[in-house]
């Protein structure tokens, strides 16, 4: 008997809670300037969008470098701070970044998280509802190049 009611209590909970599921739009963002190619796709955990998959391309044959502190997570168009990486410490967050060198020609991939919205208990807490995006910014030699990549965010119930 205890193990019916047990069984009903749980079919309810189940049947009566929400899903939720975060969709992009665009599913993928990209941009190109004459000394990168970048493109940020949704990171998705449990059809949550935890943080960005990250690619730049090098596109001159000297090397270049992304400058991880100044490549900015941006929430509805306001800079929030910087990102973390998939498996980095997290004591290491807030610590000043090296810039990574990209090789002429070459392709990096990151996974990323905004720091904004990562805390000690919760690595990877699902990006909010709105615009959000990266602020990218690369080095070629004493000049920096920018641009800025963002992806609507919307949680459908189903």
């Amino acid at each position: 008997m205890k193990r019916i009611v047990l069984v009903i209590l749980m079919t309810l909970l189940v049947a009566c809670s929400t899903n939720q599921v975060w969709k992009s739009s665009p599913i993928k963002q990209a941009a190109k300037n004459n000394c990168f190619d970048t493109r940020i796709d949704p990171a998705y955990d449990q059809n949550k969008i935890i943080g960005f998959d990250i690619k730049v391309k090098n596109n001159c044959k000297e090397d270049v470098q992304i400058i991880w502190d100044k490549t900015l997570f941006v929430y509805n168009g306001k800079t929030l701070g910087n990102f973390i990486f998939r498996n980095e410490d997290y004591k290491s967050c807030g610590k000043k970044r090296s810039a990574e060198t990209i090789k002429g020609g070459a392709v990096i991939s990151r996974r990323i998280f905004p720091m904004e919205l990562t805390d000690f208990d919760h690595p990877f807490t699902p990006l909010r509802e709105g615009k959000n995006g990266v602020y990218v910014t690369v080095k070629k030699g004493l000049r920096g190049y920018h641009e800025t990549l963002s992806l609507n965010i919307s949680i459908q119930k189903i």
